[in-house]
């Protein structure tokens, strides 16, 4: 694979403004996100939210830009469909970022102060997915092994599982309201959609390498 993109430098630079985009989504995400559990959705962060919606939306216009390239070039289609598929899958991960933001400031989903603390924990242990599924995709390019990458990527998957399953019960054995359990029940499902679809990338990289090595 990494022969074909050293024929097609443009396409390949454009993926990787692709990633420094989607980093850039992560970033602004942490910083809002981290604020949205302080204060829910205080009108305040507005500003804020909408900086992650504009992170997101400029990654995806070089995503289609990267995909206008890859009809352009001279890829063969199985290499063209590998790589869609990978960007499509993973552009799901900016996209949860803006979602849950968007959760929680629009439904006004205040955190129990008990609780702040194991969300941000939940929501560090997500990010940490996201940075290895990204770096995975990216190193494919540069045929490295990552298979490694990949089973990190499932260990992290499972600890933001057992963290979710733990808040959730705890949650539903505390005191506060029943509707308000179920918006934060919610929360913790969309918070560990990330790293699900982290592994979703993982598992389609695992294919890609499977196929290069056919």
């Amino acid at each position: 694979m990494a022969k074909l993109w050293k024929k097609q430098e443009s396409v390949f630079a454009k993926i990787q403004e692709y990633f420094v985009k989607t980093d850039k989504t992560r970033d602004v995400f942490k910083t809002t996100i981290t604020e949205l559990i302080n204060k829910g959705g205080d009108a305040s962060l507005a500003d804020a939210v909408e900086k992650v919606h504009e992170a997101e939306h400029e990654a995806d216009e070089v995503r289609r830009s990267v995909i206008l390239d890859l009809y352009k070039k001279a890829l063969i289609p199985e290499s063209r469909g590998d790589i869609l598929g990978l960007l499509e899958s993973f552009d799901q991960l900016p996209n949860t970022f803006q979602s849950v933001c968007n959760q929680i400031f629009f439904q006004n989903i205040m955190i129990p102060e008990n609780f702040k603390a194991r969300f941000v924990d939940l929501i560090n242990v997500n990010i940490e997915a996201y940075n290895l599924t990204k770096d995975a995709a990216f190193c494919l390019f540069k045929e490295e092994d990552l298979l490694n990458k990949c089973e990190l990527i499932c260990e992290k998957e499972r600890e933001s599982d057992t963290g979710e399953r733990s808040l959730i019960r705890d949650i539903f054995s505390s005191d506060i309201d029943l509707a308000e359990k179920l918006l934060l029940k919610e929360l913790l499902l969309s918070i560990g959609n990330i790293s699900d679809l982290s592994e979703e990338v993982s598992d389609r990289i695992e294919l890609a390498i499977i196929k290069r090595r056919i």
